[in-house]
């Protein structure tokens, strides 16, 4: 088991709309938790479900799609009819293929339904990660204290995300592997993930839980001005920085404001 860093970084873009509920990060501590199928990945929560051939062989792979249908109110069978009819397709292995797909595809509903995620890095100063999710420097990056992100654990769950060359293999339904594995060409992002099992919109934290905020350096003067009063306003015992680019090679500086 992976044990996650001390700190983990959320990039945000930061606009000056007051509207925008991505700043209630920051305004309501609170984060929203969004549909992983929604991501810019395209095969994001999405990958193909190839399941072991001895799996797929099983009379438990039947029992477990038909298990998954009654949660998504595709069907109402009652445990009995589910064993029947686990027991009859298992009896008819001509219609294994067919099945998998029928599976795959409500795995992949029962997550969209059902799951929401939101998204953490190891790194505070990749120019990548700043470009893609902090609106090309404009936005800024916060660092929260990882053990904070944990206190409910009824609501969330923390895991890094796997990256692979080639779609994994299951041998047996579980959604946990389909939204956190995603290709090696993602690998820069070293990404957590907050997995919100029970789909609700936003999960709120206490103030503490925010150990830093990283200013963008293309940021807007005057958003970054009233950015920084309410800063220093209203979190008192934070670290707040700049980003900047290194004058001498291809890396970003962070430079804490009363060095500036």
């Amino acid at each position: 088991m992976n044990t996650p860093p001390l700190t983990l970084y959320k990039y945000i873009r930061w606009s000056d709309k007051p509207r925008d509920k991505i700043k209630d990060i920051l305004f309501k501590d609170r984060f929203y938790f969004a549909d992983p199928t929604t991501f810019n990945d395209p095969f994001d929560s999405k990958i193909p479900i190839i399941f072991e051939e001895k799996y797929r062989a099983s009379e438990q792979f039947h029992l477990d799609f038909l298990n998954i249908d009654n949660l998504l109110g595709k069907t109402n069978y009652t445990e009995e009819e589910i064993r029947r009819k686990a027991k009859e397709f298992h009896q008819n292995p001509g219609r294994i293929i067919y099945d998998t797909g029928k599976m795959t595809q409500s795995i992949h509903e029962s997550i969209s339904k059902q799951i929401r995620i939101s998204c953490f890095s190891t790194k505070r100063d990749h120019i990548l990660m700043w470009s893609h999710y902090a609106d090309c420097h404009q936005g800024i990056c916060v660092g929260f204290h990882t053990i904070y992100l944990l206190l409910d654990r009824n609501l969330v769950m923390l895991n890094k995300v796997n990256y692979a060359r080639q779609f994994p293999k299951f041998d047996k339904v579980a959604s946990l592997p389909v939204i956190t594995t995603k290709s090696t060409l993602w690998k820069y992002e070293n990404e957590y993930r907050l997995i919100n099992i029970d789909c609700h919109p936003l999960i709120e934290f206490p103030k503490a839980a925010i150990k830093e905020v990283i200013i963008g350096y293309r940021m807007k003067d005057e958003i970054k001005t009233k950015l920084l009063d309410y800063l220093k306003k209203h979190y008192l015992h934070i670290k707040i920085s700049f980003s900047r680019p290194n004058p001498l090679k291809f890396k970003m500086d962070i430079v804490p404001v009363a060095k500036i």
